[in-house]
């Protein structure tokens, strides 16, 4: 398939401009060019390509960091090593020796790089298993094909001026016939090795710029300790402050912060030392961060994803399409054989992905969009339709989000349910939840579950495992926010047989297969932590998360996901 022959083509393409330029140069060499002349030559020209696409395409993404001595000094030697060291044995040894050779051993980059990756202990090996095997392998076969070359070289292949004034050997010191000595030969090979083991080092070193988000964070983190705020344990980007009635919070991801607070003094006299110390720019009230677009008023908070939902329905050719009431026909199953393979599903899984992204503030299709990713290997027509309807599902409220009222109690409340063997490919069963703060929806979750349940009873057990889990996590972060619990969290199921499971501590001869750590749920029960409680079918809100619904029935529990729809209706014709 074309999409996957891409990378190699790219390959090719770049391996042969870089042989390219390796004739260029020994060309240039044997001509009578000083070596060092023309890496500088060779170094302006990319200098001048490269500056104005960086100040058009860069200048906008990158994050202001001051230009202190360290980071002076980490330039420097990233340029030594980088663009100046190596480059210039490489061209000494290019005159001593042949593009060919130059070629093959630069080819030789991986190797060695990994090779420095593994004393670093940025790269493991464990000759016991098949991938180690093949990492050794081929670093071996790689090195054993540059010796080879390095040290039998062919007949000498000479152009119309090969002999070479004494002026151009005077201006090029470094020239000679390399076939005229076998030591120079040898010599320039070598050169090539340190060259690419120089090569090899800077790309090593430069690992550390990968870890650049890390180390903001940890001086970022630093300097708020140091100012009196503590980071909770349930979410390390969070960070807070307390002082009498006073309650400050920091939510951080990389560069981007969201603060809140109800002391302007003091969110003032923070922003000020954070300004001194990192020179932050202060976006005034939140409206938009990592794209979900924020509207206040007095009534509660409104998150949404108007403008990202546009995008992707415009990239996609949508935006003159008739909206649907529904995610998926219910009346049909997709499976790993539904439709005819596509031809090429990179599309598919780029506009999956943006999908994934889109749940964060659109509960209501966590489940289609789980159930579609799982054939993000082999996508067909089949799953390809299904996608495109979760986009005519879109286009009716473009603008719909989770709204938080604010006068909204701080009580969880939770429904748990599966669909036992709910995947027709693995016979695996899907569970999946609403948590709730009083009415407004905080955390959801549509995922198979890891094993094959033998019952519906397991299954049902298996969820409310999971439903545990998360209201424990949600109340640890509470009590970060010196948010108290009066009274247990409340967790709903449909399954009597679960309820029973959980609430029996009594051994039994048809549960002893339920893993031990489903039993989380009896513990939690035991000490207070959670109350369960049986759902109707009519009121379990959970099923939404589990399976593909009726108009009626998805409509109805849409409705109590507490979304709200703050823009007009697109047109684009009828609903079907």
């Amino acid at each position: 398939e074309m999409s996957e022959l891409k990378p190699y083509l790219a390959m090719f393409i770049i391996q042969l401009m870089y042989s390219g330029l390796t004739l260029l140069s020994k060309a240039a060499f044997n001509g009578g060019m000083n070596t060092y002349v023309f890496i500088f030559y060779r170094q302006l020209t990319g200098t001048l390509i490269l500056v104005p696409l960086a100040l058009i395409l860069e200048r906008k993404r990158a994050v202001p960091v001051p230009l202190s001595f360290w980071t002076f000094c980490k330039i420097f030697v990233f340029s030594f090593f980088g663009v100046s060291l190596s480059l210039n044995i490489q061209a000494i040894a290019l005159a001593y020796t042949s593009a060919t050779l130059a070629a093959a051993i630069v080819n030789s980059l991986p190797a060695s790089t990994f090779f420095f990756a593994v004393l670093l202990r940025m790269e493991k090996v464990n000759i016991r298993t098949k991938s180690g095997i093949k990492k050794i392998a081929s670093v071996l076969l790689c090195l054993l094909g540059v010796a080879t070359l390095a040290f039998y070289k062919g007949p000498q292949l000479r152009t119309t001026h090969h002999v070479l004034s004494r002026y151009h050997n005077h201006q090029n010191p470094h020239h000679q016939d390399h076939f005229s000595s076998g030591k120079r030969w040898i010599l320039g090979s070598l050169l090539l090795f340190l060259s690419v083991i120089i090569w090899s080092f800077w790309l090593t070193i430069q690992y550390g710029l990968k870890q650049a988000s890390r180390q903001w964070f940890a001086k970022l983190s630093s300097f708020l300790i140091q100012h009196g705020y503590h980071q909770s344990a349930s979410d390390h980007s969070l960070f807070l402050k307390f002082s009498g009635s006073s309650t400050i919070a920091f939510l951080i991801y990389v560069d981007d912060i969201v603060l809140a607070g109800n002391n302007l003094s003091e969110i003032q006299l923070i922003t000020g030392l954070l300004d001194a110390a990192f020179k932050i720019k202060d976006l005034g009230n939140l409206k938009y961060f990592l794209g979900l677009e924020v509207a206040r008023n007095k009534s509660g908070i409104h998150l949404s994803q108007c403008k990202y939902v546009m995008g992707i329905l415009s990239d996609c050719g949508m935006m003159a399409s008739r909206p649907v009431s529904t995610l998926m026909d219910y009346t049909s199953r997709l499976s790993a054989s539904s439709g005819t393979p596509l031809i090429d599903p990179s599309s598919y899984r780029r506009l999956l992905g943006r999908l994934i992204y889109l749940t964060t503030t659109r509960p209501n299709i966590s489940y289609v969009v789980h159930h579609l990713s799982q054939f993000m290997s082999s996508p067909s027509t089949a799953h390809s339709q299904a996608i495109f309807r979760i986009l005519r599902y879109l286009k009716q409220a473009p603008g719909s989000g989770l709204f938080f009222p604010t006068n909204s109690s701080l009580h969880l409340k939770a429904f748990s349910d599966s669909d036992w063997a709910g995947c027709l490919d693995t016979r695996r069963s899907i569970t999946g939840f609403p948590v709730y703060l009083g009415d407004s929806l905080i955390s959801w979750h549509s995922k198979k579950q890891p094993t094959i349940s033998r019952s519906s009873s397991e299954a049902e057990y298996q969820a409310l495992a999971t439903t545990t889990c998360e209201l424990q996590w949600l109340t640890y972060l509470l009590n970060d926010l010196h948010v108290s619990a009066h009274q247990p969290a409340l967790l709903y199921c449909g399954n009597q047989s679960a309820l029973h499971i959980a609430a029996n501590q009594v051994f039994h001869e048809h549960t002893k297969h339920i893993d031990i750590d489903c039993h989380l749920v009896r513990e939690k029960l035991q000490f207070g932590l959670l109350k369960l409680l049986p759902v109707a079918s009519p009121h379990q809100l959970a099923d939404s998360f589990t399976k593909s619904l009726s108009p009626s029935s998805f409509t109805a529990l849409c409705s109590k996901l507490r979304m709200l729809n703050l823009y007009s209706q697109l047109e684009g014709g009828s609903h079907e």
